[in-house]
């Protein structure tokens, strides 16, 4: 019995050392997961265990990113924007252009993303991450660092860009908790014509 007392006192030892290490983000990661919606509570979910299995990088060459974000793209069905493109881009806006790079606990990168600032405002455009990345959350690591930063610079606007309502796309910015303000569009057609569907 004196054995299994002295195995017991020591495994709680061990694990209020380690509340203690992380009770920070472990307060946190709580409050997240029991007050906000089960999308939003994931998303800090996927912070957290980020801040522990990966490893961010920025100002990434393009190389590797545009191997990313070509392979996602890819994969959608949508046409590819060649590499000179955004070397383009790079050498047009300068430091105004950003790229993440993320890599797993193993070092091969598995998401990365292209930002543009410009006054007051981050624009992340262009993104691509590996089929495995949404298994260790890295978008939202990589977001989530993004607006840390951006803040850091004294940036005030986080534009998430468009998206249709009830998309996709609009329901993961949803679960980041930002408003969604509607942008009107003005069509000129043709008597007898009817607006093209250009979603």
């Amino acid at each position: 019995h004196s054995y299994l007392r002295s195995v017991l006192r020591f495994c709680r030892c061990f694990l209020l050392l380690i509340l203690l290490c992380y009770s920070y983000r472990l307060l946190m990661w709580l409050f997240f997961f029991f007050l906000l919606r089960p999308g939003t509570s994931q998303i800090f979910t996927n912070i957290f265990v980020g801040s522990v299995r990966l490893v961010l990088e920025t100002g990434a060459d393009v190389g590797a990113f545009y191997k990313l974000y070509a392979e996602s793209v890819r994969n959608l069905g949508t046409p590819v924007f060649p590499r000179r493109l955004f070397e383009e881009l790079l050498a047009v806006f300068g430091d105004a252009v950003e790229i993440q790079l993320v890599r797993a606990e193993e070092g091969n990168p598995i998401a990365s993303l292209m930002s543009f600032y410009f006054k007051d405002t981050v624009l992340p455009y262009y993104a691509g991450g590996s089929p495995i990345a949404r298994q260790y959350g890295a978008h939202d690591f990589m977001y989530y660092d993004l607006m840390l930063r951006a803040a850091e610079k004294g940036k005030t606007i986080f534009d998430f860009g468009r998206s249709k309502s009830g998309s996709g796309p609009y329901k993961f910015k949803k679960n980041w908790c930002f408003d969604p303000l509607p942008l009107e569009y003005q069509h000129q057609v043709a008597p007898g014509a009817t607006i093209a569907n250009l979603s």
